[in-house]
């Protein structure tokens, strides 16, 4: 059996389109939840029209995630950003059957939009490749996917506040030899969405695991960092103009490729 849940904080013009699709992708013994991450608009009274549970957790990505997976009784539980635009195809559904014909620790929904992922180039990609290769590459075009389940019961240590998890997960599992399939969700109409603390989240994820690991030495995570602000700073400048996307994606590669620090002293 599978958990459906839905996070959102403030996605009301959304919403009832991501609440139809886990409703749909629902069989008898699921459970559907809207978990409400501290939401101020309309999203508690478009959950109570669809007759949806909703599930108030504190504000923050992560949080509310953790929220529901220290909550859910199934053997799965099956996330779906609540800001998600109109697809061809269920999500959900799709999610849904490839974990209940091929179970697996944790299914990540892979999927084409058109965006520029300028968190994936700039920092996921590289940081991840040099402090955990075994993790590189094992997530699909879309590594950061909100898309996805995770079966109940594993390790998944302290997960992060924020947007953050997405990399905390496929760091975690990867290390713990978690079985991981890639399940292609197709293409979809996204909207830009302009997060510039993502990047920043996102590293911290990564750089808080890897001296966990013993794969950074504490004393040189500052000259990591320095280097990440770097692309964290190009990334500020960009809010979906498409006159100047060819010329920040070039700069974006360029900044992406510079040799990383030193992880030990």
């Amino acid at each position: 059996m599978i958990t459906f849940a839905v996070i959102g904080h403030n996605e009301a013009p959304t919403l009832e389109y991501a609440l139809d699709q886990v409703s749909e992708a629902a069989m008898t013994g699921d459970v559907v939840w809207f978990v409400d991450s501290a939401s101020t608009d309309q999203s508690k009274t478009i959950a109570k029209r669809k007759n949806i549970k909703r599930i108030q957790a504190p504000i923050g990505k992560g949080r509310a995630m953790r929220y529901a997976i220290e909550r859910f009784e199934t053997e799965f539980i099956c996330f779906i950003d609540a800001d998600l635009l109109e697809a061809p195809r269920n999500f959900a559904l799709v999610l849904a059957e490839a974990v209940r014909t091929n179970p697996s620790d944790m299914v990540v929904g892979d999927f084409e939009d058109g965006s520029l992922l300028g968190v994936t180039i700039g920092i996921y990609k590289p940081l991840v490749a040099n402090l955990f290769p075994e993790a590189a590459d094992h997530y699909g075009s879309k590594p950061l996917s909100g898309f996805r389940i995770i079966r109940k019961g594993q390790d998944l240590g302290q997960i992060p506040d924020d947007f953050g998890v997405e990399a905390h997960l496929n760091i975690t599992l990867g290390l713990a030899s978690a079985s991981i399939s890639i399940c292609s969700l197709g293409t979809y109409e996204g909207r830009f969405l302009y997060k510039p603390l993502m990047g920043i989240e996102v590293s911290n994820a990564i750089l808080n695991l890897a001296v966990s690991a013993g794969r950074l030495d504490a004393a040189c995570r500052s000259a990591w960092e320095e280097w990440v602000n770097d692309i964290v700073e190009h990334l500020t400048n960009y809010h979906g103009d498409l006159a100047i996307s060819v010329s920040f994606e070039s700069e974006l590669r360029r900044l992406a490729s510079r040799p990383l620090p030193s992880a030990v002293i």
